[in-house]
């Protein structure tokens, strides 16, 4: 009965693959296995054949509609523990949604394997932060795996910035630090009329504080 309802599955799988998903916080992943994640629950988007290359590589969004992406790609008893600490990292830097997003892909799924395989994802659990408007599997970039989430938010705040200098995306936040700035009113500037409020951050180098705030 099992193999009957994984074939039943494989062919609806089939027939849908060639038009493709975006997935989106809450959606249920399609799985023949379970998944460490909860949709109603946890802020990871969880992703899967259908939806992987759609949402990644956002092939049918405006440019700016995009945004990078946080992939962790989970096959391993290890992995079970380490979807705490990931769980926690997406509550951390939720409202950062317009710049980078939480995935996640359960490459232990037989229907993920081969977009696993396409991705070059070699170990688990493997982090992979993908740059705005990326277009390839090459374009993803392995995160050093940590077991502190304020580790983990610093590395990706700096792939951010890197990201930020390299492509320039429009709708994202401006990162640049000041010119150098003699009077008050100099600060305003560059700001529009309708901000009302000026938060001005002194940090020593080597500081993402200015960034992630």
């Amino acid at each position: 009965m099992f193999r009957l309802l994984s074939k039943l599955l494989l062919i609806n799988i089939i027939e849908r693959f060639a038009y493709g998903e975006i997935a989106f916080l809450g959606r249920q992943p399609i799985a023949i296995n379970p998944t460490l994640y909860d949709s109603e629950n946890d802020s990871v988007i969880q992703l899967d054949v259908l939806t992987f290359n759609e949402t990644i590589f956002c092939e049918h969004s405006s440019s700016d509609d995009c945004t990078a992406f946080v992939v962790n790609a989970n096959w391993c008893g290890h992995c079970r523990k380490y979807s705490q600490i990931y769980k926690s990292l997406a509550r951390d830097i939720q409202g950062w949604s317009k710049v980078v997003r939480i995935a996640a892909i359960n490459c232990a799924d037989p229907i993920n394997e081969i977009i696993c395989h396409i991705n070059g994802i070699l170990y688990f659990p493997q982090l992979k932060y993908f740059p705005h408007n990326s277009s390839s599997p090459q374009d993803g970039k392995v995160i050093q795996s940590s077991l502190s989430v304020a580790d983990l938010r610093d590395l990706i705040t700096q792939m951010i910035l890197n990201d930020f200098y390299a492509n320039r995306p429009p709708n994202w936040p401006n990162f640049d630090f000041l010119n150098n700035i003699r009077t008050y009113d100099e600060l305003w500037q560059y700001v529009n009329q309708s901000v009302p409020l000026l938060v001005i951050i002194f940090e020593e180098i080597g500081s993402n504080v200015g960034a992630e705030v």
